[in-house]
């Protein structure tokens, strides 16, 4: 049976701004598949003329948003994130020069918000304040490239939707993001209360018609003698961070306090095989730093590798790498065949992604110290960058690159 949460005064002084979201949320619910948004929508230079989005001048408010380079000359594409401008969440799009080409304004709108292009070419875009754990409002909307709204992603009635991942389906698959309530959980362990009220998650798929199903329930296959990572505080005790969806259609999920990677059929439930944490069932190979902690952005690769942003939270020095692992589910063996470690060192204990472009290069983005990197198979770096707010470095929650940005085609 779920419970309230705790009333906590952090959550209580952000009340005003909850309700406000709450408000916006309701019209764009009300509005999707119908509207044409009024906030300025711009696709502005040379190579984004098609019409596809409007032409208006960005605003001086988005122009204070830049990446500088730092070292080297950034490849063709665009480097795709979000941030919060006074009370406007923004998802925001560079071109090579570290210029503002591309943006979407949300009024009324502060949070984290997970900016990402989806398979079929649509913008999503998290909005609200949560970090995984708070009752506070927040939901996924789908948008165009030219700003139309096209739907809102939720977990059903009940839960509290999760900022960190919406993996929208194609076809007839479904879409997958997670959702999470409260109940009474024993934490006399870690210094905690015998009734102390925590967030658990829950994995939904979601049809097309927004109908909800849970696929698997965290309380059900962890206890808080897994939770690893942080050592102190209450909030959720699992804090899944990301979703991939792999070649035979299971689910790959990323569980930062229990630094596990799990393989899991959406269709049983079940484990098919757990990576890290305690309840690892591989030996790592090659691995100088034997494996990964408080991870994020879990990814299988074309070549049949997983790919992850090792936030480097269990080593010591704690320090934050791009790792590559080829993963026997036979042999339980996960090889580090690729890493990347910034030097000087760079340590990221919350955020973070990393993706394999086209180009065989990886984008590594170091968003909790809001520094980003193209880095080649061999380690070199060929370009570097930071995202700065007024000319200083700001944080993010993923930064991401594309070849294009969603349905337009340069």
């Amino acid at each position: 049976m779920s419970v309230a949460p705790p009333n906590r005064r952090a959550w209580v002084a952000r009340g005003t701004r909850a309700g406000a979201l709450a408000s916006t949320l309701a019209i764009l619910a009300a509005c999707a598949d119908s509207i044409t948004p009024t906030a300025p929508v711009t696709a502005t230079g040379p190579s984004l003329s098609s019409g596809t989005a409007s032409t208006a001048a960005v605003p001086d408010v988005v122009r204070r948003v830049r990446i500088q380079t730092t070292t080297g000359k950034a490849s063709p594409g665009y480097v795709l994130t979000a941030v919060t401008l006074g009370d406007t969440l923004y998802a925001v799009a560079f071109d090579t020069t570290g210029t503002v080409v591309y943006y979407r304004s949300f009024p009324g709108v502060t949070g984290n918000g997970d900016a990402y292009v989806q398979p079929n070419g649509d913008f999503t875009l998290f909005l609200g304040a949560t970090n995984g754990w708070q009752p506070l409002p927040g939901a996924y909307t789908e948008f165009r490239t030219s700003g139309a709204l096209v739907r809102q992603w939720s977990a059903p009635s009940g839960y509290y939707n999760d900022q960190h991942e919406l993996r929208v389906g194609t076809g007839s698959n479904p879409t997958y993001l997670f959702g999470y309530d409260y109940k009474a959980m024993d934490f006399t362990s870690r210094g905690g209360k015998p009734d102390s009220v925590v967030a658990g998650h829950t994995i939904f798929s979601v049809d097309a018609g927004g109908n909800a199903k849970p696929v698997f329930v965290s309380r059900d296959h962890f206890s808080v003698a897994d939770w690893i990572d942080p050592q102190v505080g209450v909030g959720d005790y699992d804090h899944p961070n990301s979703i991939d969806v792999d070649t035979d259609n299971d689910l790959l999920i990323s569980w930062r306090n229990f630094d596990e990677v799990s393989k899991i059929d959406p269709n049983t439930g079940q484990f098919v095989w757990r990576l890290g944490g305690r309840h690892n069932q591989f030996t790592f190979v090659n691995d100088p730093l034997n494996g990964f902690g408080g991870q994020h952005f879990v990814r299988r690769l074309a070549n049949g590798n997983i790919l992850l942003y090792d936030n480097g939270t269990t080593h010591s020095p704690q320090e934050s790498r791009a790792a590559e692992y080829r993963v026997d589910p036979v042999a339980h063996t996960a090889t580090l065949v690729w890493q990347y470690r910034h030097s000087p060192r760079i340590y990221t204990p919350f955020v973070g992604s990393v993706q394999r472009l086209a180009s065989g290069n990886t984008f590594i983005g170091y968003a909790y110290v809001g520094t980003m990197a193209e880095v080649t198979p061999g380690g070199s770096v060929a370009w570097e960058g930071k995202l700065t707010v007024d000319g200083k470095v700001t944080l993010a929650y993923r930064l991401l690159k594309y070849t294009t940005l969603g349905h337009f085609r340069p």
